[in-house]
């Protein structure tokens, strides 16, 4: 974050965190450090969105306080005479019944409920086992395949899947940047290109 520049706009596409809770003004799980380095972030001037995750789908009341949006499943992006599409993605695509149900409850309410009631201990072993066991297997084919096809927009750019594709699906273009965390990947967009950075290197790019 520290190369990006003033004026900038930075999206990221959810699970910033492997998982974060807060109980009151208690952080029971989440990392502080990062949400003050987005917030000096704002500071500089870069407008910053962050879209909610399965794993930190609660943040969004916390993140008003640091001066970042918090953008709920997705949003459209009218870039030049482009329409993109941008979104976790975890809701458009089925995974196991396993990962199905994990990504449903830590959405719930009745969730949320039970982790401020349940003791920090047992909930972080719960936590950790769910986590351990949601991660998506690889598919031969990118599973949001079918999601691009049905709609209608130029460009969809979507998380949650832990790969690093660009691929063209009819007209549209259909870009899962991979896991910045992991990977050291992630997208920046120009006027001219999207370009899917490794270790600060153009690994591909697309005219837009």
């Amino acid at each position: 974050v520290n190369g990006i520049e003033s004026g900038a706009h930075l999206c990221i596409l959810g699970d910033l965190f492997d998982f974060y809770l807060r109980k009151g003004n208690k952080l029971i799980f989440g990392d502080k450090y990062i949400l003050e380095l987005l917030h000096k972030c704002t500071r500089r001037g870069i407008k910053i969105s962050v879209f909610s995750g399965n794993h930190d789908f609660w943040l969004g009341n916390c993140l008003k306080s640091y001066g970042i949006d918090f953008i709920r499943f997705k949003r459209e992006i009218k870039y030049g005479n482009k329409r993109l599409f941008l979104s976790h993605g975890d809701i458009f695509f089925k995974g196991s019944r396993w990962i199905s149900l994990i990504n449903w409850l830590s959405k719930s309410h009745i969730f949320y409920v039970l982790a401020r009631t349940i003791p920090e201990d047992i909930l972080f072993n719960i936590i950790k086992f769910a986590s351990s066991h949601e991660r998506n297997p690889i598919h031969p084919i990118n599973p949001y395949l079918d999601f691009c096809k049905k709609n209608n927009y130029d460009i969809f750019i979507l998380g949650h899947y832990h790969t690093t594709d660009i691929i063209k699906c009819d007209n549209k273009i259909l870009i899962t940047p991979g896991d910045f965390a992991t990977k050291y990947t992630y997208l920046r967009i120009d006027d001219k290109f999207i370009c899917l950075i490794k270790k600060n290197k153009i690994i591909n790019k697309i005219r837009i």
